[in-house]
């Protein structure tokens, strides 16, 4: 989930509150969460369109060449060029809250539709440039919608056939 909150100080002060630890005690089902705050440096969402957004979100966990992540980071926004891509973080400051790391980053791209996500995502200009990233460093790369969709619909790839989702 991705969601905009206030000022990085005030974030990790709400994510350390009694309302939050409180609720954040019922999720011991055996998942593993991982939870941070990043401060993205972008002015915040005022409207959304009527298409549903959606995001592709990189977790830098191991940089191993220096010089090919240089290479990626210096041409990867060029490659966003004509899809409709904004950057709501790229590399700024975190805090992991939960879960175990190492993380060494954080970028996101917000895209019109998951269509647009996956046309840049597959776009010869990326597909070039991405071998850099592969060669550089071990990335953990998520493609996801926005919106919240009902708790019965919400993971269905974790739902087995037939059973009905908890409640």
């Amino acid at each position: 989930m991705i969601a905009e909150f206030p000022p990085f100080e005030q974030t990790v002060e709400w994510f350390n509150g009694d309302a939050y630890v409180q609720a954040r005690k019922g999720r011991t089902n055996g998942n593993e969460y991982l939870g941070m705050v990043v401060d993205s440096g972008v002015a915040p969402i005022s409207k959304r369109s009527a298409d549903m957004p959606a995001y592709v979100v990189f977790v830098c966990r191991e940089i191993v060449d220096q010089g090919e992540l240089n290479t990626y980071w210096q041409r990867v926004n060029e490659t966003l060029v004509g899809h409709n891509a904004r950057v709501l973080m790229d590399r700024g400051r975190f805090l992991i809250l939960e879960g175990q790391g190492p993380v060494q980053g954080v970028t996101a791209y917000e895209f019109p539709t998951k269509d647009a996500a996956r046309n840049w995502h597959d776009s010869v200009a990326y597909r070039e440039l991405r071998q850099h990233r592969k060669k550089a460093a071990k990335y953990l790369v998520v493609l996801t919608e926005g919106g919240v969709p009902p708790v019965e619909q919400r993971m269905p790839q974790t739902r087995v056939a037939g059973l009905a989702a908890p409640r």
